[in-house]
């Protein structure tokens, strides 16, 4: 059996099922099955028959009225409750379940992570304006990119991304906004995108382009990503080499930058933050 091929898929087997032997974290109830009018889904305990009209309130209008706005009107904080709606995807794959359900399940499966514990999420009608809607507890913090860079948060980032990458999770849009820090730990968002690929090779390659992504964060240091890296190199020895890895990272992080630039979706000087170019250019080939 080669490496790469049936020896990993059974030992991802292996490890999918340690995880499902996971307690659930505190905050996640007995999942159920949700219909609230033509949407369907799941509830993570009880929907008071108060919160279920307002979700049918907010599924017709689209929206959440009066809530805070978090990022825009699609995403907000009603009370205690954070509420997204996730648009619709233009590759949907026919058959295949839905975003939304997606993001619950893997809420569920990465409760040690930790992740905000969701109470409900809606596949939304074909005539609604979003695919679906999920509600999970609304989480304090700062994310990454608001951090000044120094202390324990940092370090504490690289074990993190090691523990995850130790049990083959992969964040599919892993950035400093979906990081959340609340002062003693780290909270990952946004799990609709968490993917584990089977191949060992494809596996190492997402591990550095995941890092890339945060090297191009145009508010954090390259000196912060490069001591969150360290940290997830000491802890993770079959990188081999820390510094030819750190190269790669850069390289990974210069195609991203010059593939946006092709885009026309490169930020101005000013808007990239002080030592982008330097950071994207050392040790990256075109």
């Amino acid at each position: 059996m080669t490496r790469g091929t049936g020896a990993h898929i059974l030992r991802r087997v292996n490890r999918k099922a340690r995880q499902a032997e996971r307690s659930r974290a505190p905050g996640f109830g007995p999942r159920a099955p949700l219909r609230v009018g033509d949407a369907r889904g799941v509830v993570y305990g009880t929907l008071s028959p108060e919160l279920r009209e307002q979700v049918a309130g907010w599924i017709e209008a689209g929206e959440v009225p009066g809530a805070e706005p978090i990022k825009g009107r699609r995403v907000v904080r009603h009370g205690e409750l954070l509420v997204k709606f996730v648009r619709r995807s233009r590759s949907a794959v026919p058959l295949r379940r839905s975003r939304v359900l997606r993001a619950a399940a893997a809420h569920e499966r990465l409760a040690w992570v930790p992740v905000p514990a969701p109470l409900f999420a809606l596949d939304l009608p074909r005539g609604a304006h979003y695919e679906g809607l999920i509600a999970m507890r609304f989480v304090d913090g700062r994310p990454l990119h608001e951090l000044d860079g120094s202390g324990e948060a940092i370090d504490a980032l690289g074990e993190l991304i090691a523990r995850l990458h130790d049990r083959g999770v992969h964040h599919g849009d892993l950035h400093a906004q979906n990081l959340l820090w609340d002062g003693r730990t780290w909270w990952l968002l946004d799990l609709d995108g968490v993917r584990s690929p089977l191949h060992l090779v494809l596996e190492r390659r997402l591990e550095m382009r995941q890092w890339g992504k945060l090297l191009l964060t145009p508010t954090l240091a390259q000196g912060t990503i490069r001591r969150a890296f360290d940290r997830y190199a000491s802890l993770r020895p079959a990188l081999g080499d820390r510094e030819a890895a750190w190269k790669r990272v850069q390289a990974y992080a210069a195609e991203m930058f010059y593939r946006r630039a092709l885009r026309s979706d490169l930020p101005s000087p000013a808007q990239r933050g002080p030592g982008l170019p330097d950071r994207v250019d050392s040790g990256a080939s075109r």
